[in-house]
């Protein structure tokens, strides 16, 4: 295999790769597959679920030679940087010289026998996303999946779609969030795909509409000349439309300025910022305070007047800020925080966008 490249055109296309590959990782995931063929070069990467497949047409470089190879992927990315203009790729046996200019670097391939085979064919039920608002969704859920992957149900996001609606949900047990998102099609699917793999799913320079490809084992979309493709979770997620409580359950009623509850927030937790860290919300018509009290570090206690509006008894309650915190960023302006009369769960809307619900569990103190 022997082509010759301008440093910028295959820069470009290995940035998009990237997310495919696992950096420092001697396995055939840590690689970019290289094929050079008369149509052109297509590079492709794989951490086992999530992979991508780029396409160079041959009239953006000089094939001399054909051929394939693996390539380790941290290396090449590096390599690439420190080049200058056009670079010549050479396979010689095992190896791969990378040239330009007055530099030549000699490189151990990888034995290529190892990459797994990747179908990427579009196949399956075909449904076109509004990405800015897909892409939104994910923001506003990832956060809820737990980081664990010991529990892939748990670690993923549930995308399910019915009635040209798209909803994603997620939950680490303690929490769930969900958003719901319009479609233009009546397709219907209920799949999970791991929440860091659908966070790097669509790359950043997409803005427009984009037709997405469901079958019963991967996710797939094609965009200027790159496959990004997604393995499917094959473990049923748990139908979680019945944890939110019903109106009946919901006795107390806080509606605050998002900023305003932030801010408390910020200040109670300067003296012991630990994420895991639970605080006191005193709730009334009058006021709102805000404490935490910790052996180890501290106390304080935070109060504001400005309440928009109250309804229902005082109340005391105890949850984690950072769960609080990241339910209540993914709204504007103002919210409503829910509870209910066990003071066992705390939900969180907002008439800025009623597509968004958050949920909480409480702490018991």
């Amino acid at each position: 295999m022997k082509f010759t490249i301008s440093k910028n055109i295959i820069e470009k296309q290995i940035d998009r790769c990237s997310a495919g590959f696992m950096p420092n990782s001697n396995s055939p995931f840590g690689s970019f597959y290289i094929l050079a063929d008369r149509n052109g070069l297509t590079l492709i990467t794989t951490n086992g679920e999530l992979s991508f497949k780029s396409f160079i047409s041959q009239e953006k470089l000089e094939v001399e030679e054909v051929g394939f190879c693996l390539l380790d992927g941290t290396f090449l990315k590096d390599i690439i940087k420190k080049s200058e203009d056009k670079i010549t790729f050479k396979v010689i046996e095992n190896e791969i010289e990378i040239s330009w200019k007055n530099t030549k670097i000699v490189k151990v391939l990888k034995d290529q026998s190892i990459f797994p085979e990747i179908d990427f064919e579009l196949v399956g039920k075909k449904v076109n996303i509004n990405i800015k608002d897909f892409r939104r969704a994910i923001k506003n859920t990832a956060f809820a999946a737990s980081p664990l992957i010991n529990n892939p149900v748990l670690s993923s996001i549930n995308l399910n779609s019915q009635n040209s609606s798209l909803t994603l949900a997620a939950t680490d047990t303690h929490r769930f969030a969900c958003e719901t998102i319009p479609i233009d099609s009546d397709v219907e699917f209920n799949i999970s795909i791991n929440a860091k793999n659908l966070k790097e799913f669509i790359v950043g320079e997409i803005s427009e509409n984009i037709d997405f490809y469901i079958s019963e084992s991967k996710i797939n979309y094609t965009f200027d000349g790159l496959t990004v493709q997604s393995r499917i979770l094959n473990v049923p997620y748990k139908d979680f439309s019945s944890i939110f409580p019903t109106a009946e359950q919901l006795k107390y009623r806080l509606t605050i300025n998002k900023k305003e509850i932030l801010d408390l927030i910020d200040k109670a937790t300067i003296i012991s910022p630990e994420k895991n860290n639970a605080i006191s919300f005193s709730l009334s018509s009058a006021e709102i305070k805000v404490s935490i009290s910790k052996q180890e570090s501290g106390r304080s206690k935070v109060r504001t007047e400005n309440i928009i509006k109250y309804y229902g008894k005082d109340v005391v309650l105890y949850v984690n800020y950072r769960f609080l915190k990241e339910a209540i960023s993914v709204f504007e302006n103002t919210v409503d925080i829910l509870i209910d009369e066990r003071v066992t769960r705390l939900f969180i809307i907002s008439e800025s966008n009623r597509s968004i619900k958050q949920l909480i569990g409480l702490v018991n103190q």
